[in-house]
C-alpha cells in the first residue's frame, strides 16, 4: 500500500529552498537565470541591441534565423517602433547544471502592436554564462492585448513615463491584484533526491494541500483567493518523482488548484516550508527509503 508521509515547517524570514547539493543545479543559479531574463526584457524596452543580443547564444536560432539574422531582424525593428513595454510574469524555470527552460507569461506593446502570449526560452551555459539558444512564443486563447501606445509628439520625449500604477517592468514578476491573492511565480526545482515546487504570492495565504494515493498518485495544492491566472494548464516534467503539473483556476470558488502527478511508487515524504513573511511556500517531494 503507497502512503504518504507529510511534515510543516513554517518559519518568520527566508531562507534557501532545499535542494540537493548533487548533479542539480543551485537555488542560486536558478535565481541567475531569472535576474537574466528580467534583464533580457529591460533591454528589449530600451533597445539597447548590443545589451539586449548579450543574453543570446552564438549558436542560437529561432523560426529558421541564426544569431545574426536575429540580431538584424531586432536592429530594424527597434529603428521603426516607439517606446516598448515588456511585462513578463508567472515565470517557470526548470534547469539542471548546464541546461535550462524558462516559460512565462509576456505582454508586449509598442507604437503599432501588441500581443500576450506564453514565451519559452531555452537556456545553454557558454563561457559560464546563461545563454539563449532558442527562442518560441505562442498566443494565448482568450487574453486581450493592450491597445497599441500612440507615437510620441515632437513635443514629448522619446521615452514617456509609464502611466501610474502600471511600470514599465515590476520589480517583481507581476503587480499584485487589486482584490484578493496574485500568484507572482511558480518555480520547479530538480534534484536526484527530491523534487521542490515553489509558489510566491501576494498577499500570502496558507495553501491546502492534500494527497490521493492508488495507481495515479497525486498531491494537489489548493491556494484560496485566487481570481486570475492566465499560466499553463499543464506541464510535462517527467523527474524521478513527479511526471507532470497541472493548474487550473475555479473561477466560482475563488482558488486556484495545483496538481502534482506522481510516479507510482513505494512511499513518498512530502515537506512543507511556509515562508509568510517571503510571501513563498514550498512543497518538495521525495522517497521514504
Amino acid at each position: 500500500m503507497k502512503r504518504f508521509y507529510l511534515t510543516m515547517i513554517i518559519v518568520g524570514f527566508c531562507v534557501a529552498p532545499c535542494v540537493s547539493t548533487g548533479q542539480t543545479a543551485p537555488a542560486a543559479a536558478n535565481d541567475q537565470v531569472r535576474m537574466d531574463i528580467f534583464d533580457w526584457a529591460r533591454a528589449w524596452e530600451s533597445k539597447d541591441i548590443d545589451r539586449y543580443m548579450a543574453h543570446y547564444h552564438p549558436a542560437f536560432r529561432s523560426n529558421g534565423q541564426d544569431y545574426n539574422q536575429w540580431r538584424q531582424r531586432k536592429k530594424d525593428l527597434f529603428k521603426q517602433t516607439g517606446p516598448i513595454r515588456v511585462t513578463i510574469s508567472q515565470v517557470w524555470v526548470a534547469m539542471d547544471q548546464n541546461a535550462a527552460v524558462a516559460k512565462f507569461l509576456q505582454k508586449y506593446k509598442d507604437s503599432r502592436a501588441s500581443d500576450v502570449g506564453e514565451k519559452t526560452l531555452e537556456l545553454e551555459k557558454w563561457d559560464g554564462q546563461w545563454k539563449i539558444i532558442s527562442e518560441t512564443w505562442a498566443p494565448i486563447a482568450g487574453a486581450k492585448p493592450e491597445p497599441a501606445a500612440p507615437e510620441p509628439s515632437a513635443t514629448t520625449s522619446e521615452i514617456r513615463p509609464p502611466p501610474p500604477g502600471k511600470p514599465a517592468l515590476p520589480a517583481s514578476p507581476t503587480r499584485p491584484a487589486a482584490t484578493g491573492v496574485s500568484i507572482t511565480d511558480i518555480q520547479f526545482r530538480l534534484s536526484p533526491e527530491e523534487e521542490t515546487i515553489i509558489i510566491e504570492m501576494t498577499p500570502y495565504t496558507v495553501p491546502s494541500v492534500f494527497s490521493l494515493e492508488g495507481a495515479s498518485p497525486r498531491v494537489v495544492i489548493d491556494i484560496p483567493g485566487v481570481q486570475n491566472w492566465i499560466g499553463k494548464s499543464a506541464s510535462t516534467i517527467d523527474g524521478r518523482f513527479i511526471r507532470r503539473i497541472r493548474a487550473h483556476l475555479h473561477q466560482k470558488l475563488g482558488k486556484l488548484r495545483i496538481v502534482l502527478d506522481l510516479h507510482p511508487a513505494e512511499n513518498y515524504k512530502i515537506s512543507r516550508v511556509a515562508h509568510p513573511e517571503a510571501s513563498r511556500y514550498l512543497l518538495a517531494i521525495s522517497a521514504v527509503e
